[in-house]
């Protein structure tokens, strides 16, 4: 590849203006961290089972070899020759000057942040981007009527940032693109927000939460006095403590552990009576719990209907959450001054700025992805180079070396892949992964009351309430009051009175539009009298003085069709796997938040963009790994081996694809 227009080669990495920028200043190896050690020991797993075991002493002609116990899948054991596929000198996909090197599809922060990895390298790249703006569920509404505040926003998708060290690429980021954090107030100044449930208000604690708190009078005792912290550990202590031990002690029997139970739902696994119970996994003895148990669980802890995703979510985000039980040293969270949209919107000016070449294309929705063979013909002599083919829907048609698809997976289904070369593992995945749903309303007010104690008290009210939330099984969910513009002249007067996930979200989802604006603003002020406990003048306060709302759910929206990937019972295994290989003889490579082992967070949709940039370097552009490796680090736990052992699953073709579907001509 020598000499090729678009590579760098690694001599020239001393003089490329962006080579002195270090993407993880912070020094912390991902592969330091649990969640993403179990999904490389799923990766591990699976590559082993395919790979014949090396016969001990001679082969003796004619003896029975070993039976090897291939995955279900699988038709064929992988053949992997390292010395063709880790071979710096010569590429195992090469990319000729016929046709543009990258193709990403999806402007949203995995797009852009893949664009950010490939400018660095010196990688051409070409972005489609199905609507006006960038960020994707980066989102900042400012569209309230009479705004008179800066703060006068909402960030409809993600919204705030533990500063922990998993988290350590996206605080890179935003110190890389200069961006203003302002602390985020994840518990309220003044300790006033509530829980408010079965109609029962009551402060926000620190002690356990108890039924008979609320007067829930069906959860026994046993159960009910340890309170939902409690009761939850017992569940998850015993694998988040066994993931931890994996990466501490080094072995994989926290994994192991895990997988085992991985076909269960968080559900079934609380509720089910199993002959395989240990005291090792029911420290407490309280299994089985009973049904209302763990409904009265559920209630107070997730969304409706969360308990029914995969036991290995549940566990998987408490190790998210599992990073310090020292009161005196609190988690640091953050949130960024102007909204998240701020993050696209730097990152976008960035890579316009860097003197790179950069191609984004807007309002240019992707309608197909099409993998063409290579076609040397004779007569007349006529060479057309192996690529990928991105179509719009207004028409527009262009060669790539590779493509990059960030979609959710709901959007990437809407494409025409007829011609993509995906195997039936890889059509099942994204038919099968589920998106929750998520729904937010934000209502401007002319004023910021609930920041006002002698208002708050003189409407009945505990006092002001400065950040954090208030939780409740009403229909709102939950109120998130800001944690920006709190000390300003003018602070916020928009305040985030429902943010609602999963089962909870579809009744508002259902609720949309100009007709039934009157009925979401009775049901949300109804809950907002209960939720602070406002008398009569409260009530007609907030009737008063509510300005304007916006009600906004991703499941409505048409380049997401979701909010966040969500994994049921048994899906890690056998849909993780073929994910994280590309498709399209190597040249589609899977992105988004929904292949990260960190789905639904920032930095999951960052890490799997890495991770698809790491893939395409390591097929095309291998002089250029070890730069990759040394200024990027690796994404999450992949290694160069066990990526391109992905790679070459897809490349030995141990899944049959139907070769005459495949479009030949230009």
């Amino acid at each position: 590849m020598a000499g090729h227009p678009y590579e760098l080669r690694i001599q020239e990495l001393k003089t490329y203006p962006m080579a002195q920028a270090a993407f993880y200043p912070h020094g912390f190896d991902p592969a330091n961290d649990p969640v993403n050690r179990f999904a490389q020991n799923i990766i591990e797993d699976y590559q082993a089972q395919l790979i014949p075991p090396t016969p001990p002493g001679p082969v003796v002609p004619g003896a029975p070899q070993p039976r090897i116990a291939l995955p279900e899948d699988a038709t064929k054991p992988l053949v992997y020759d390292e010395a063709k596929y880790h071979d710096i000198r010569s590429p195992v996909i090469p990319i000729e000057p016929e046709v543009k090197p990258i193709a990403i599809i999806g402007g949203g922060i995995g797009g852009l942040y893949a664009a950010y990895l490939l400018q660095y390298f010196g990688i051409r790249y070409t972005i489609y981007e199905a609507s006006d703006r960038v960020g994707g569920r980066l989102h900042t509404y400012k569209g309230f009527k009479d705004s008179q505040s800066f703060y006068d926003y909402i960030d409809l998708g993600a919204m705030r940032f533990p500063d922990t060290p998993i988290m350590a690429p996206v605080f890179d980021l935003f110190d890389d693109l200069g961006l203003k954090k302002l602390e985020y107030l994840f518990e309220d100044r003044d300790k006033n927000s509530t829980l408010f449930y079965n109609a029962v208000r009551r402060k926000r604690q620190t002690d356990a939460v108890t039924p008979k708190q609320f007067r829930i009078h069906n959860v026994p005792d046993r159960w009910g006095s340890l309170g939902i912290k409690a009761n939850m550990q017992n569940v998850t202590k015993p694998f988040t403590d066994a993931l931890k031990n994996d990466v501490e002690n080094g072995g994989n029997e926290g994994w192991k552990l895990m997988m085992k139970y991985d076909i269960y739902s968080t559900r079934a696994y609380m509720q089910g009576r199993r002959s395989d119970w240990t005291q090792e996994l029911d420290k407490k003895n309280l299994m089985p719990y009973p049904i209302r148990v763990v409904e009265w669980c559920e209630t107070f802890t997730e969304a409706t209907s969360f308990f029914d995703r995969a036991l290995t979510e549940t566990v998987l985000d408490a190790l998210a959450f599992d990073y310090s039980d020292d009161p005196d040293n609190p988690i640091q969270w953050y949130c960024i001054d102007g909204g998240v949209s701020e993050i696209a919107k730097a990152l976008e000016k960035k890579l316009e700025q860097s003197g790179q070449p950069h191609e984004l294309k807007k309002n240019k929705r992707v309608s197909a992805i099409r993998y063409h063979k290579r076609l040397d013909m004779h007569m007349p002599p006529i060479h057309i180079p192996e690529h990928v083919t991105i179509e719009t829907e207004d028409g527009e048609i262009s060669s790539f070396g590779h493509a990059i698809t960030t979609s959710s997976l709901p959007c990437l289904r809407l494409m025409d892949l007829s011609h993509a070369q995906l195997d039936y593992p890889q059509t099942n995945a994204l038919r099968s992964l589920a998106y929750t749903s998520a729904a937010k309303i934000g209502v401007k007010f002319t004023s910021a009351w609930w920041q006002d104690d002698a208002l708050m008290k003189g409407f009945g009210a505990y006092g002001a309430i400065v950040g954090g939330q208030s939780f409740t099984d009403h229909m709102v969910r939950r109120v998130v009051y800001p944690s920006y513009g709190v000390d300003e002249d003018k602070p916020s007067t928009v305040l985030m009175v429902s943010y609602a996930a999963n089962s909870d979200a579809l009744p508002w989802t259902g609720l949309t539009g100009e007709a039934l604006q009157a009925t979401v603003r009775r049901r949300v002020i109804n809950d907002l009298v209960g939720i602070h406990g406002f008398n009569q003048d409260g009530r007609e306060y907030l009737e008063a003085n509510w300005e304007d709302h916006v009600l906004y759910s991703w499941n409505l929206n048409p380049n997401v069709l979701g909010s966040w990937a969500v994994f049921y019972p048994g899906e890690f295994k056998y849909l993780y796997t073929h994910l994280t290989r590309p498709a399209a003889k190597g040249r589609l490579h899977f992105a988004g938040e929904v292949v990260s082992a960190r789905h639904g967070w920032v930095v999951g949709a960052l890490e799997a963009s890495k991770r698809a940039v790491y893939e395409i370097v390591c097929e095309s552009y291998p002089e250029q790994r070890v730069p990759f490796e040394q200024k990027c680090g690796r994404p999450e736990s992949w290694t160069a081996d066990s990526l391109l052992k992905q790679v070459a699953i897809t490349l030995e073709g141990l899944y049959p694809i139907d070769d005459s579907a495949t479009v030949l001509k230009a």
